[in-house]
């Protein structure tokens, strides 16, 4: 009985995520102040779980704010491959002055810098005999 009300509630959990992700934009269409308590934490509380736009190709939630000196992107991935691609990857934010997605111009600034050398020294299991924790660092 209890798997079946986990299974229920699981079941729930994810129509109505497709359901919300389905209400949300691809695009955010308009801006957004940062809440005046934002913490950079890896935790999204601040949006209470209501993100602005929801970018279908990538699978990933997000919304961009600022506040007077800061602009934040907020992004909240739920399928374990997308996750893993940003741990591989990162995430990349394009910023242009001219407003056109296809320019090439602009910074770009991709979170988290991973040196992918090391990355996978890190999770290979069959490590090199001269191999420390310290050579990773």
């Amino acid at each position: 009985m209890v798997m079946k009300t986990i299974n229920l509630l699981l079941f729930v959990f994810v129509i109505s995520l497709t359901a919300s992700a389905q209400k949300l934009p691809n695009v955010q269409e308009t801006s957004l102040r940062a809440p005046t308590a934002i913490k950079v934490d890896d935790k999204p509380t601040e949006w209470n779980n209501q993100f602005q736009a929801y970018n279908k190709t990538t699978e990933i939630f997000y919304t961009i704010s600022n506040d007077d000196d800061k602009l934040y992107l907020t992004v909240q991935a739920t399928d374990l491959d997308v996750i893993n691609k940003i741990l591989e990857g990162g995430v990349s934010l394009r910023i242009n002055g001219l407003g056109k997605m296809k320019d090439q111009g602009g910074k770009v600034i991709t979170y988290p810098v991973i040196v992918k050398e090391k990355f996978r020294q890190t999770i290979d299991i069959d490590k090199p005999d001269d191999w420390t924790a310290d050579s990773c660092q």
